[in-house]
């Protein structure tokens, strides 16, 4: 009977000792959990900190307990050993434990400890604690140096940048509104990609199969592109196609403040997703045989160009970045090889397409400006609203003086070559759209569209 009772007790201490290592499991997949939702380098330095810290002080724990036992049940012909020697055999439990525990602290640190070395196996144990203080002492020094080190790296690796970016600019004598553009975008991609990272910088994304780069492609881009019908209808009946499209045929551009997004009269390959900042519109609208210029600000989660996925379409105004912006751009060409790799994309696209060709007729039969590089529905609401910034307002007159340039230049070219052959690309009329609409029923026609 009792060898049964001792079997049954040793199976329930392998058992608690088998939840233990169970939760000790769960305790490290929890603080991978923790560190996968962690993006900064100063809270990992910090992490790591209090991780190595906590790894000392349970150490302490276990070290004193130790100590203890070893203080109250040994003893040797040298001497007693330090719990009789100290007089607190019979003290209450805290006053013990802390005793020991600042004893096994001191051997971490530089503190002193009041117990002295007398009897031999307190000897030895304390030639251990000194061995083992050593080795994790050391460890936890070199983890704190080098993500230090990492930090600190980074840090003067853009001081050192910026440094030389200006002393570039310096040197060949870049104007100062050109310079102060320049730092400002550089400032502001620094900034997105210290909250975004960049994928350049995972170096392991390259490891992943096509498939699954596909996949995580898809779930970067779709909620940007989901706000257009055509893409919705992509992402819920052709979801092969959307995953190449996502892969192959997007890219991200970063805008300045003032960049050119596009200028007028030039052949349109790729459409635009703004995903963050502002863009500003304009365009030379003839109404009851008026030519009136128009002038609207985009916001973000808006679309431009959408022509170009349907026709050969050229710009009818020119567009640039209000402030520092982000756009997905989608590229035409990749876009309509993707849809036609697939029988379910190649019927919606070709429904889209003609969609498009009818939805642009009525506009250019009903509407007084026609179309244009935007949605109808945004040029609408934006000549209901008459108020404009100054931001908007200055870049109008940006545009208005370069216009005015290109004039000047124009005449001074018919002055010294009255005779001369004029390029046929020069003076392209973009108020009506008729001539992309009937290109895009010939490219329809022979099978080259959508």
């Amino acid at each position: 009977a009792g060898a049964a009772r001792s079997g049954r007790i040793a199976r329930s201490m392998r058992i608690i000792r088998l939840l233990r290592l169970v939760r000790l499991a769960k305790l490290r997949q929890l603080l991978f959990a923790l560190q996968s939702l962690i993006d900064s380098e100063w809270v990992t330095l910090m992490l790591a900190v209090v991780r190595n810290l906590a790894v000392i002080l349970i150490s302490n724990h276990y070290i004193a307990c130790v100590w203890y036992l070893i203080g109250s049940n040994s003893s040797d012909n040298e001497a007693v050993c330090w719990v009789a020697r100290e007089g607190i055999a019979d003290a209450d439990m805290w006053l013990q434990y802390t005793v020991s525990v600042q004893w096994s602290l001191a051997q971490f640190t530089p503190g002193a400890s009041p117990i002295q070395i007398r009897c031999r196996i307190e000897r030895v144990f304390y030639i251990f604690v000194l061995v083992y203080g050593l080795v994790l002492g050391t460890c936890f020094v070199s983890s704190i140096t080098t993500i230090m080190n990492a930090v600190w790296s980074l840090t003067r690796y853009n001081t050192s940048q910026n440094f030389l970016l200006k002393k570039f600019l310096k040197e060949n004598s870049v104007s100062r509104n050109l310079s102060t553009r320049i730092l400002r975008y550089v400032d502001y991609v620094l900034e997105l990609r210290h909250k975004k990272t960049h994928h350049s910088k995972v170096h392991y994304l390259q490891l992943l199969s096509g498939p699954l780069h596909w996949e995580l492609q898809r779930e970067i881009h779709s909620r940007t592109l989901n706000i257009h019908p055509v893409f919705a209808s992509y992402s819920s009946a052709a979801s092969p196609a959307i995953s190449q499209i996502c892969a192959t045929a997007l890219s991200n551009i970063i805008y300045a403040k003032k960049d050119r997004v596009f200028h007028q009269s030039k052949e349109a390959k790729e459409m635009y997703f703004l995903v963050s900042g502002a863009f500003v519109y304009h365009v030379k609208a003839v109404i009851n045989m008026r030519e009136i210029p128009i002038t609207m600000k985009l916001d973000q989660s808006t679309y431009v160009c959408e022509a170009a996925l349907w026709l050969i379409w050229r710009t009818r105004g020119e567009m640039r970045a209000l402030a520092e912006s982000d756009a997905l751009v989608v590229n035409s060409k990749k876009f309509r090889e993707a849809s036609m790799a697939y029988p379910a994309a190649a019927t919606l696209g070709r429904a889209a397409a003609h969609s498009f060709y009818d939805h642009a007729m009525d506009l250019m039969l009903n509407s007084e400006i026609g179309l244009t590089d935007v949605p109808a529905e945004v040029l609408t609401s934006s000549r209901e609203d008459d108020m404009q910034t100054g931001e908007i307002l200055e870049i109008q007159r940006e545009l208005q003086h370069a216009e005015l340039q290109e004039a000047k230049v124009e005449m001074e070219w018919k002055s010294d070559d009255g005779h001369g052959s004029r390029d046929p690309t020069q003076g392209v009329s973009c108020s009506p759209a008729r001539t992309e609409l009937q290109a895009s029923e010939r490219r329809s026609d022979e099978g080259g569209a959508l």
